[in-house]
């Protein structure tokens, strides 16, 4: 991000009105970014839970987010590698048309740099 000269999102952003972090955010353009990593997904499940469960949390999850009217961008480290996701990121800061007011402020009070 830092290198495509994106702005600085705020990290482990409280979603207004909702009982969620987002890893990054941009609450000024309305957008919130999360890495999904396969230990997020890998990780031992409770029991009696099956990852179709997970998945689907996860997805009413961002389901949530969206119904606040931010715009949710996902990715992965092969994102990363291939630069795809500065590409969709870089598109939805300059396309996002919801902001959202900045009550979720980052939960340790700082910005990323």
């Amino acid at each position: 991000m830092y290198l495509a000269s994106l702005p600085d999102p705020a990290t482990q952003w409280e979603v207004p009105g909702l009982p969620f972090r987002a890893d990054f955010a941009w609450p000024e353009h309305g957008v919130v970014g999360e890495f999904d990593g396969r230990i997020k997904y890998g990780r031992p499940l409770r029991p009696g839970q099956d990852l179709g469960e997970v998945l689907w949390e996860e997805k009413r999850r961002e389901d949530l987010i969206r119904s606040t009217g931010l715009t949710v961008v996902r990715w992965v480290w092969s994102d990363l590698a291939d630069g795809s996701m500065v590409a969709r990121l870089a598109h939805s800061l300059g396309t996002a048309r919801h902001p959202v007011a900045s009550r979720g402020a980052p939960c340790d009070g700082r910005r990323a740099t």
